[in-house]
């Protein structure tokens, strides 16, 4: 399943064209933002209804997984005379967990206070961790506005502007409970976009990406980013395809470095469909990512 993740669009789709994607994930922000007014805040909404419904309606065979950010004033909002009419492939979700083409996603808009003024801002950290609370394991991937904060990482620091660390620690502590397979947030528009592995007790992986699409002056300025999940029936599927010679190698390099056979063949088959059957490749990035599991024990 191919993955498109972006988000901090802020009413811009200039260049998004996620025409073979059977996801898109959209990590707040959505909506350009002109002031704090009611006619402001309707002006977010009339531009859901219009530009960004008749963009997500061009890729009727793709669903669309939404959550809002602190500039989308329209999802707090009940002052607002219009209302938001999502079309039928946009599931856009507030604190819940939806099951979308197999795949279980959680979102939630939550962030760090800022100035008391902005949607979905919380008081401190343990009033963040009380937002994340409900999150619960096993959870495919995660959706947040806010980065997380981790030492030596600067996904939560504007590049551009060289700013203080923004990100949340309380995110960081329920990305480590729940384990999703991939993280996406954004916010922070120039913090580092590179993938950043979060690596668990028991040797899975999250890969945590800050997918904003705009810098700091609000101009273009990131790809989204491309990922691939796999799903239950997928695992299913190539497993029974891998021959047995195959199967037994790879038991016993999975031994070697310490990890489950479970483990080992779900790292396996995700690689081996990123790399679209390859199993080469496939081969060599479970060996990497094998590698930094038993390197992050010692």
């Amino acid at each position: 399943m191919k993955i498109y993740a972006v988000s901090d669009l802020h009413g811009n789709l200039d260049g998004l064209d996620p025409c073979d994607a059977d996801l898109v994930v959209i990590a707040g922000d959505l909506a350009p933002m002109k002031g704090w007014g009611v006619w402001h805040v309707n002006d977010q909404v009339k531009w859901i209804n219009r530009k960004f419904s008749a963009w997500c309606e061009k890729y009727p065979k793709t669903e669309f997984v939404v959550i809002p950010g602190n500039h989308d004033l329209f999802a707090q909002r009940d002052d607002v005379p219009t209302k938001v009419v999502w079309p039928t492939n946009v599931h856009f979700i507030v604190d819940r967990v939806v099951e979308v083409k197999g795949l279980r996603i959680a979102g939630s808009p939550w962030i760090p206070p800022i100035s008391g003024r902005w949607a979905f801002e919380t008081r401190d950290e343990a009033d963040l961790a009380s937002h994340f609370a409900w999150i619960p394991e096993g959870v495919d991937i995660l959706i947040t506005h806010t980065p997380p904060f981790v030492e030596d990482w600067n996904v939560d620091v504007s590049l551009q502007t060289q700013s203080p660390h923004f990100g949340s620690r309380a995110l960081a502590a329920t990305i480590a409970r729940v384990k999703p397979k991939l993280a996406f947030c954004g916010h922070i528009h120039t913090g580092d976009h590179r993938v950043h592995d979060m690596v668990h007790e028991n040797g899975l992986i999250t890969k945590i990406y800050n997918v904003s699409r705009l810098n700091e002056d609000y101009a273009p300025a990131y790809e989204p980013q491309i990922e691939y999940a796999c799903r239950k029936e997928d695992l299913v599927t190539l497993t029974l395809e891998l021959d047995e010679d195959l199967a037994l190698k790879a038991r016993k390099r999975f031994r070697e470095y310490g990890i489950s056979l479970e483990q080992g063949a779900v790292m396996f088959i995700e690689e081996f469909v990123r790399a679209k059957g390859d199993m080469e490749k496939a081969s060599g990035a479970t060996t990497e990512r094998m590698q930094r599991v038993r390197n992050s024990s010692i």
